[in-house]
């Protein structure tokens, strides 16, 4: 059964309305039409299930039959702060962590990012990649919707207090002390970790040595060197099997 994400679901009518872009794909796209059923629920854990009772150009009606609460079982947050890259492999590297269960995306500007965009760019950019969640949620069945931050500066991302609390790793190649491994070996996993990882050109010694002073811990994956599109995908699903979400 497909799967929708609806920003504000109210659960307690019997009937709601998908529009937009999503109201296009249900009719244009999956072909789905009036008495087919299909799932809808919200940022906070409401799951109906609902039947298309109507549909026009861009909209679609539907009525719920049931509902119930889904709020899953994982508690965990893994937070991706991920440095801009080029082309679209920002868009992978969103849809890919999506599926692994991140719970939230910090994109930010750091030395080495060759893009740069004003901010007009940029807040299109993060209401694209808002895009990406939505779909890759809907397709991957996560219930726990994922927040996308407005891009960030690479000094800012470091003295943010919201992670105070977290596990704070930076990827770095250069590493040769600390691994990924030595770090989860040495003790239980916490639910709570952000983790940074740099552009094509990786992070200059000086940002290391900012976020060192900021509680940021730089490790290394190993011994490959892998692509910026490769590395946070890589790292966030050794996380998720060291917290016992995949395996």
């Amino acid at each position: 059964m497909r799967c929708f994400y609806i920003e504000e679901l109210d659960i307690n009518s019997e009937k709601t309305v998908i529009k937009g872009y999503k109201a296009r794909h249900i009719i244009n796209v999956l072909r789905l039409g009036i008495n087919d059923n299909i799932l809808i629920f919200d940022r906070g854990g409401n799951t109906c299930r609902a039947v298309i009772t109507g549909k026009t150009r861009g909209s679609v009606e539907v009525r719920i039959i049931d509902r119930r609460m889904d709020r899953g079982s994982d508690k965990s947050e893994v937070v991706l702060a991920q440095a801009i890259t080029k082309g679209r492999k920002m868009d992978f590297i969103v849809q890919k962590s999506i599926e692994l269960g991140v719970s939230a995306i910090v994109p930010f500007f750091s030395r080495r990012s060759i893009p740069r965009w004003d901010r007009l760019k940029a807040e299109k950019k993060t209401v694209h990649w808002k895009k990406i969640v939505s779909a890759s949620v809907e397709q991957s069945g996560i219930r726990k919707i994922p927040a996308v931050e407005n891009i960030m500066n690479f000094q800012d991302l470091c003295r943010k207090k919201d992670y105070n609390e977290f596990l704070k790793l930076i990827l770095w190649e250069n590493e040769i002390e600390m691994s990924l491994k030595k770090i989860f070996s040495s003790k239980q996993v916490p639910e709570k970790i952000i983790f940074m990882a740099g552009p094509e050109g990786g992070f200059s010694e000086d940002e290391v040595q900012t976020a060192r002073e900021n509680d940021f811990i730089p490790v290394s994956i190993g011994n490959y060197i892998l692509r910026s599109e490769t590395v946070s995908v890589a790292l966030l699903t050794i996380i998720r099997y060291e917290q016992g979400m995949l395996g």
